[in-house]
């Protein structure tokens, strides 16, 4: 799809972006990177594989505090904590490599790993930037809480778009 239908999808899922706030996601390393070209007649295109639109929503909602369950969101007022960008690039980056491997995370249906498998058609992964995390925040291991809340988000967003 092109960015406009991205946004349109979106608009669809309560995701309201513009195009440049869009763009950023790409340069950041939430979605994957669109397949550009043009020069000719036709202009300039942009051109994202399938599962962007979902990629798109797991990394907003996460951002935003849009995710979770009712039970969960309770214990922290209405909204889950807002993850840094960085944390679900880098996360992104692990579930990509994982999935690749057919390493995917226990509580996902057969069914919704097939609607997964669309990351490990993924290019390269570039890691942009040096950044570190600390994983273990007070005896928690934040990592793979992280993956499985990016995994919800992008199975929520893709059973809400009917896509399989």
């Amino acid at each position: 799809m092109n960015p406009d239908e991205e946004l349109k999808a979106l608009s669809t899922l309560g995701v309201e972006l513009t195009r440049r706030g869009f763009l950023k996601y790409e340069e950041r390393g939430h979605i994957p990177q669109a397949h550009r070209g043009g020069g000719g007649p036709g202009g300039a295109f942009a051109i994202y594989p399938p599962g962007t639109t979902e990629e798109t929503y797991a990394a907003w909602a996460l951002m935003h505090g849009e995710y979770g369950q009712d039970r969960e969101r309770e214990v922290f007022g209405g909204k889950m904590p807002k993850i840094s960008p960085q944390a679900i690039s880098f996360i992104r980056m692990i579930l990509i490599m994982e999935i690749r491997k057919g390493d995917y995370p226990e509580h996902v249906s057969e069914d919704d790993q097939k609607r997964l498998s669309v990351l490990s058609k993924r290019g390269n992964i570039v890691k942009k930037g040096a950044f570190e995390f600390e994983w273990i925040l007070g005896g928690f291991d934040a990592e793979p809480w992280l993956k499985k809340k990016w995994v919800d988000a992008f199975l929520y967003a893709s059973k809400k778009l009917k896509r399989d």
